[in-house]
């Protein structure tokens, strides 16, 4: 039970960023910077279904994350954060098609490599 709240919070974050990612371009930017736009950009966003059900899993993320630090060793369960990196360089490679280097592979392979030697006992 306890292992399945840490995948719930790295599932939720990856999926509100990713989300959040997909509806970018339905956000509106303010034109200038101006009280009035500023106000305007952020009450249209309030209402926007990709900026709400982002925060809807980050909100999720981050309430299942005060659970996992209550019941693990934060030294123990704060590098598996990592694995966000991670899933989100596979989804934005898969989803968005982003270009990705030899140099991204070897980083994100050097980060799993890193948490399996911090999960050895």
């Amino acid at each position: 039970m306890k292992y399945l709240l840490v995948l719930i919070t790295i599932s939720a974050m990856v999926v509100g960023q990713i989300v959040l990612k997909y509806g970018q371009s339905s956000l509106l930017y303010p034109r200038e910077f101006s009280v009035k736009q500023i106000f305007l950009a952020i009450i249209n966003n309030l209402f926007n279904i990709y900026f709400i059900s982002a925060a809807f899993f980050v909100l999720v993320g981050a309430l299942s994350w005060t659970l996992v630090i209550q019941k693990f060793n934060l030294s123990l369960v704060y590098p598996f954060m990592s694995l966000t990196y991670v899933l989100i360089f596979l989804a934005s490679y898969l989803l968005f098609k982003e270009s990705i280097s030899i140099y991204q592979v070897v980083g994100m392979i050097l980060i799993v490599v890193g948490l399996i030697f911090i999960s050895l006992k």
